[in-house]
């Protein structure tokens, strides 16, 4: 009489048990596969977007721009003046905007004397050297001493548009134009420039 050897009755449940998690397990890394693969298409296009605005904002230059902004310096021993303006190729019609700075390069405090009132003066002149517009022409200034103190280190600074007309009010014709600026203090009033600038 042959005796058959009984398995147990929990084996068949456990091993049920088991197919189920294997099969729960494979779908469950199928899934992540899945999201893992979308989630690297949109970084792709949000890197992609973020190139195209990126691209938008970059400044320009050249002709077809914005032009680089012009600088001259003057000045002597431990201080200096710079003169800037904001572009080199103007429109028509289009405001120029100057920066006038005097910087105290030395070791000590600088004691500006002035004339008068008036601490700077801008003049633009055509090719030919005729002045044809210059910041003081019709303004009034106190005659009475000025003085300005520049610490070691610091700067004191003007700032003056041109709207592109004349002395007399008159638009100025199109063509380059010579841009220069000083200080008027004793002892410190080198000028700075000329600049060349187009009006197109």
């Amino acid at each position: 009489m042959v005796s058959r050897i009984q398995t147990p009755r929990f084996w068949g449940r456990s091993r049920t048990v088991v197919v189920a998690l294997v099969c729960i397990c494979f779908l469950a890394v199928a899934c992540d596969s899945g999201n893992v693969s979308e989630d690297t298409g949109k970084g792709k296009n949000e890197t992609g977007e973020a190139g195209k605005e990126t691209g938008k904002e970059a400044p320009r230059s050249g002709r077809g721009g914005f032009s680089d902004e012009l600088t001259a310096k003057a000045g002597g021993k431990g201080w200096e003046v710079i003169l800037t303006t904001d572009r080199q190729i103007y429109e028509t019609g289009q405001p120029v905007r100057l920066t006038l700075r005097f910087n105290n390069r030395s070791k000590k405090p600088l004691q500006l004397t002035f004339p008068s009132s008036k601490t700077h003066d801008v003049t633009i002149a055509d090719k030919k050297g005729r002045i044809v517009w210059q910041w003081s022409h019709g303004r009034a200034f106190a005659q009475a001493l000025q003085e300005r103190t520049v610490l070691t280190g610091g700067s004191l600074s003007r700032e003056v548009t041109w709207n592109g007309n004349d002395n007399q009010g008159d638009r100025v014709e199109p063509g380059g134009y010579k841009v220069s600026g000083w200080f008027t203090a004793f002892d410190h009033d080198e000028k700075a420039g000329p600049l060349l600038v187009e009006f197109r």
